[in-house]
């Protein structure tokens, strides 16, 4: 190392290469730390939000499902993402709240008060 940097001749240039080796070779931050930590802010970003859902009679997973998901098939989601809450998932009760995983940002095309009148004539929400 001694003889390229003494190949260099200038001083600044000598100085300034050994001021780039210090922060290229012990950085504050290793490579290993600044990926954990990106990595860290990315799984942040991707973990879903929670609308909790307080239920109301006549309304089942199904329901949920169709109108959180688009798909009443996905009723397994809302199960389990509330282990704790429902024993059974072909009951759930009026007065239970239940944690609904939704991406972020998420918003319904319309109040489910609404939606559930269009999709269950006579029903209460």
């Amino acid at each position: 190392m001694g003889k390229s940097l003494r190949r260099l001749g200038n001083p600044f240039i000598v100085g300034w290469s050994l001021a780039m080796a210090s922060v290229l070779f012990y950085p504050a931050m290793t490579w290993l730390e600044v990926s954990q930590e990106a990595a860290y802010r990315v799984q942040l970003e991707a973990l879903p939000e929670e609308i909790l859902h307080p239920v109301a009679e006549g309304q089942d997973l199904h329901l949920l499902a169709a109108y959180y998901y688009g798909d009443a098939r996905q009723w397994v989601r809302i199960f389990q993402a509330n282990r704790a809450e429902i024993k059974n998932p072909n009951r759930i009760y009026p007065g239970q709240t239940l944690r609904i995983p939704v991406g972020k940002g998420w918003e319904g095309k319309e109040p489910f008060e609404d939606w559930v009148k269009k999709v269950k004539p006579g029903a209460s929400p």
